[in-house]
């Protein structure tokens, strides 16, 4: 028990380490994060309902924030309840390292139970944390945290015998992740017909009970399918090209399509855990699958099936189906064919070699960063109006972190076409972008008030380094930037060298001259 105690301790150290160390090379518990996170800013206004009321993402979520209908429910409920005592990021945070950790704990008690030996599990669970660390969508309490909790909690279940805990995570996939309702199902019904006829009655009962929740919470997969199709453009992006749906490369792109959500780290992680297969086969002439074929093979095929069955109705919505099964079935691979190398010594010095790999790799090739340096200028921004819409380059990093940290609302970012994507699928990104740069970059001084005027704009976010010679405004010191330095701003502010200032719409549209 001291022992695992000890474990217990190194898996917190390295999740923590995960969460918190950015690509500064520094640990930031507040202001670390990995864009994507952004799009959760509404979750603001469970803490204060007067923010984003002019905001398309805020307005759709008052529509439906209290619906029981809604997709996800659970994770909002779950942030609901925490927000009465904490800020979005600390809870967020507090969220991912707690579900984290229990999913590590059962991890480590699945490898305990099949391998029988405690360094065997030791090692699993710490291939099993690098893996899904250097998945940046694992981090700060998105709906995917909760799904990889479940994920692995039912492994946990089929591992032990525990059945009868399978069919409630039917209906706790709909309401946390529900990309893996129908995964769960079937493995539920793989596991009906392995019972004794003496155990299928309680079984059924539960099975029955879950689906009929679902059923009355009606979380509607039919309108995930749909949303899901609001993701087209950005695996459009990843694949280089058109996608289509009836070929069958794109079909194995579909397949990685998961690879997205994840950052370079990832990609590397994946290449480096089919080095032990591949080097086992030449050794002996064959890869080692023993925790995959004896235990993991069945209920994990669940998930592949989910894939096929899903593919023709959104390819990228059945990428979820495998977004944790690919993942862990690899992990088990990587660990089988390790113990059959190492022949079952210096697992926890190899063990201790993976975390360092990790640490070492993870500040330059994960995406988390940190956004501590523009930590004042958020500050002097959350005190403008709480209506306020912020306009500010495209490719600023400083400008994607005004929703989540300054609960202000932007028009456009680079660094968040997802969030665009999801409530105005129809929006023409492409266009929005090239306005917004004309505004900031034009020498025309009508130029930047007309776009005020048109996207209902109430300050720009001036930098300047967006006029530097690799700025995005390569043309020099443009009419907005001008106005900006010669006085006609809110408030200057610096960070990390870089000038800012916050400049007011309203007085742009008003001539020089006639300007108090």
């Amino acid at each position: 028990m001291k022992k695992d105690v000890k474990y217990y301790l190194f898996f917190l150290g390295l999740i923590c380490y995960g969460m918190f160390f950015t690509d500064r090379l520094r640990f930031e518990v507040h202001y670390s994060t990995y864009y994507d996170t952004f799009v959760l800013y509404f979750l603001n206004i469970f803490r204060d309902p007067g923010l984003f009321v002019k905001d398309a993402g805020g307005i759709l979520f008052r529509q439906y924030m209290d619906n029981p209908t809604l997709r996800e429910f659970g994770v909002l409920s779950v942030y609901r309840l925490l927000l009465n005592f904490m800020s979005v990021g600390i809870a967020l945070k507090l969220v991912s390292v707690l579900l984290s950790f229990f999913s590590a704990f059962f991890v480590y008690r699945t490898g305990q139970e099949f391998y029988k030996d405690d360094k065997k599990a030791f090692f699993l669970t710490t291939a099993f944390l690098v893996c899904f660390l250097s998945m940046d969508s694992f981090y700060y309490g998105q709906n995917r945290t909760f799904g990889a909790f479940f994920f692995v909690f039912l492994v946990y279940a089929l591992y032990t015998g525990r059945y009868l805990a399978v069919p409630p995570l039917i209906y706790l996939f709909y309401l946390f992740y529900p990309y893996l309702a129908l995964p769960a199902g079937l493995v539920s019904g793989w596991v009906f017909f392995r019972l004794e006829s003496g155990g299928r009655a309680k079984y059924l009962l539960l099975l029955l009970g879950s689906i009929g929740l679902a059923a009355m919470t009606d979380i509607r997969l039919a309108a995930g399918l749909n949303q899901a199709a609001a993701f087209q453009p950005k695996f459009a992006a990843f694949s280089g090209g058109a996608t289509l749906p009836g070929n069958p490369l794109h079909g194995l792109l579909y397949f990685f399509a998961n690879l997205n959500e994840h950052s370079k780290l990832y990609v590397g992680v994946v290449a480096f855990f089919l080095l032990a297969p591949a080097a086992a086969f030449f050794r002996r002439g064959t890869g080692i699958f023993s925790a995959l074929r004896e235990k993991a093979f069945a209920p994990l095929s669940m998930f592949f099936l989910s894939f096929a069955a899903l593919y023709p109705l959104s390819p990228l919505f059945a990428s979820r189906e495998v977004v944790f099964a690919f993942p862990f079935a690899l992990t088990l691979l990587f660990a089988d064919n390790i113990f059959f190398l190492l022949r079952d010594k210096r697992l926890p010095a190899a063990a201790f070699l993976l975390a360092l790999l990790f640490a070492a790799g993870h500040p330059y090739l994960n995406d988390i960063y940190d956004f501590s340096r523009y930590g004042g200028v958020y500050d002097r921004i959350s005190g403008m109006p709480k209506d306020s819409v912020l306009a500010g380059a495209p490719d600023s990093a400083l400008a994607a972190g005004v929703p989540f940290y300054a609960q202000r609302s932007l028009v456009y970012s680079d660094h968040t076409p997802g969030i665009l994507s999801m409530i105005s699928p129809g929006l023409d990104q492409a266009a929005l972008r090239r306005s917004l740069a004309e505004a900031m970059c034009s020498w025309d001084p009508a130029a930047a008030p007309a776009f005020a005027r048109e996207k209902s704009v109430d300050y720009f976010l001036v930098e300047s380094r967006s006029y530097a010679p690799d700025g995005i405004c390569r043309n020099g010191k443009a009419a907005l930037y001008e106005a900006a330095v010669s006085g006609n701003n809110v408030f200057q502010a610096s960070a990390e060298g870089d000038e800012v200032f916050l400049v007011d719409a309203r007085k742009l549209a008003v001539p020089a001259k006639k300007r108090k």
